[in-house]
This record gives structure tokens, C-alpha cells and sequence, in this order.
């Protein structure tokens, strides 16, 4: 499964109907989600298949997304930790941007 961001909550609701239903399309998700534009519908089962919960069968139209088998231990796996904070840079080690003109004003060989 694909680390980065946590998986939200439409992407868990998203699964949950696909398991529920069985394998859909986009469109029969729809249905079953409460105040999600058609568009939205669509991005959430492609994400939710770019994180490895989904599969998608793309020889009929519209795709129709079939659910992973144990994709609820994929989603805990997935480790939502927080990023870390960045570390405050101090004075001395911060360097000034070297403005592209200033080498055309401020040569430093002559």
C-alpha cells in the first residue's frame, strides 16, 4: 500500500459500500453516499484504488471497482502518523536567496 497521507473518511465510506454492494462502478457508489457530487464519487474510488483497497475491472464502461480482501488491515498499516514539525531554522544557519539579477549588477570577477 501507498505511504503518505491518511486515508479520510469518504475513502473508508467509499470501501464500505463496495463491500457492501459488491463490485460497482462509480456511479452505484454514488448512490449510496449522502452529499457527494457524481465527480467526487469517481475520486474517491480512484484513490481508494491508487492505495491499493480497490480493483478495478476496465474492460466494461464505466469501470467497475471490486473491493480488496483485507482491506481494513491495509488502512491500519498505513500508520496514520502526523508529519513531523519542522525544525525552526536558526539565524546563522539560513542562507539569503541569490537573486538571478545580482550577478548581472554585482559581478563578483571584476
Amino acid at each position: 500500500m501507498k505511504q503518505g497521507r491518511p486515508i479520510g473518511q469518504r475513502i473508508r465510506q467509499c470501501c464500505e459500500i463496495v463491500e457492501k454492494i459488491g463490485p460497482c462502478s462509480y456511479r452505484e457508489v454514488l448512490a449510496h453516499m449522502v452529499g457527494v457530487q457524481l465527480e467526487n464519487s469517481h475520486k474517491y474510488c480512484s484513490r481508494a484504488l491508487s492505495h491499493g483497497l480497490l480493483t478495478s475491472n476496465r474492460e466494461k464502461f464505466p469501470a467497475q471497482y471490486s473491493i480488496v480482501d483485507g482491506w481494513r488491515d491495509l488502512i491500519d498499516a498505513n500508520g496514520r502518523t502526523k508529519k513531523p514539525k519542522p525544525r525552526a531554522v536558526s539565524r546563522s544557519e539560513f542562507k539569503p536567496r541569490q537573486n538571478a539579477l545580482d550577478a548581472v549588477w554585482f559581478p563578483t570577477g571584476a
